[in-house]
């Protein structure tokens, strides 16, 4: 997500997350990847999310020009539950 760096997202942090630039799905794979912009006045988070809880840990993304997720495909395009790889550079 990426949001002003005054304002201090609460309960409604949703608001201000953003769908991947790209996604796509290869051999079992479906692969999403968003690009980190470099705007004054702005900071970029990611918010790992506990699964069935509303808790999470949101890490800034001070140094990373881009964020990419790959979950193993069902064969009606959904997702494997548990099988999602994230990384950030």
């Amino acid at each position: 997500m990426s949001y002003p760096a005054q304002d201090s997202p609460g309960p409604d942090r949703e608001y201000y997350a953003t769908p991947p630039w790209e996604e796509r799905e290869k051999a079992g794979y479906i692969y999403q990847i968003w690009r980190i912009g470099r705007s004054a006045g702005f900071k970029n988070e990611v918010d790992c999310v506990y699964a069935g809880t509303d808790r999470y840990v949101g890490l800034e993304l001070a140094n990373a020009r881009q964020c990419a997720a790959r979950w193993r495909a069902r064969r009606d395009h959904g997702v494997v539950p548990y099988s999602l790889s994230f990384s950030c550079q």
